[in-house]
């Protein structure tokens, strides 16, 4: 989320904000994690408050290379449009994980690069434990999982 509250702050100070009205923010975020392999399976899912904050990520980042691997960011539009139906389809499913850390995360205010402390992260959706807990710290796989594989977003992803 680091990658996102920076890229949401630096295009907010382009913008004339004295009423704190931003158009780059975000509230929900979800990065599906594979515990067999140990890693992120390279896409995420991210929803803008507004259509010009999602183009300008798009902008931004589409097509555009990661500096820690040779991977390509490939943004497109998911099936599921919105934090309702964003809510409404992962608050009903079981989530095979280690931790709540790992599941969808809804942000109420919505991250603008400015505010990620004072924002409530609520997890959507239940998970059940799998696998051996002790096997590593879900804190530790995850740190992992961002700094090495980072998030990509992928229209086939939305089909889970």
């Amino acid at each position: 989320m680091e990658l996102l509250d920076r890229h949401c702050r630096e295009q907010n100070q382009k913008e004339d904000n004295n009423d704190q009205s931003f158009e780059s923010q975000y509230d929900f975020v979800y990065l599906p994690f594979d515990f067999l392999r140990g890693q992120n399976l390279g896409y995420a899912f991210i929803n803008f408050t507004t259509v010009k904050g999602a183009s300008t990520l798009y902008t931004c980042w589409n097509n555009k290379g990661w500096i820690c691997c040779p991977k390509i960011r490939a943004i497109t539009p998911a099936k599921l449009q919105g934090l309702v139906q964003c809510r409404r389809h992962f608050e009903s499913s079981v989530f095979k994980c280690e931790s709540e850390e790992f599941l969808p995360l809804e942000f109420s205010p919505p991250r603008n690069g400015f505010n990620g402390d004072p924002c409530n992260a609520k997890t959507i959706g239940k998970w059940v434990c799998n696998g051996d807990p002790s096997r590593k710290r879900p804190s530790d796989i995850f740190w992992w999982a961002k700094t090495v594989h980072p998030p990509r977003l992928s229209r086939n992803s939305a089909r889970g």
